[in-house]
């Protein structure tokens, strides 16, 4: 009886600590999806942002818009080209 103890001690200690490790490896997989989800969510507003950018400079307006206020261009109206021939 009392070798018969011991073994049912010892194999629900084994279980105990396969239950435990099987837990904590679910609760460690759980922190990952949570974290890979909420960086999914982060990856999509950056890709409407970016696509958003992007079809704002698809039109010529608001490229040449950008062009004069931030890069301080301007329209040539007229403009020559000078040769310089070399001797």
């Amino acid at each position: 009886m009392r070798l018969r103890t011991i073994i049912l001690l010892a194999v629900l200690f084994v279980l105990i600590l396969i239950y435990g490790g099987l837990f904590f490896a679910t609760v460690k997989i759980k922190i990952q999806i949570s974290s890979l989800d909420a960086e999914i969510e982060a990856l999509k507003t950056r890709n409407q942002l970016l696509t958003y950018e992007y079809l704002k400079l698809q039109d010529p307006t608001y490229v040449e818009t950008i062009a004069k206020e931030k890069l301080h261009m301007i329209e040539v109206k007229n403009f020559y080209v000078v040769e310089i021939n070399p001797k």
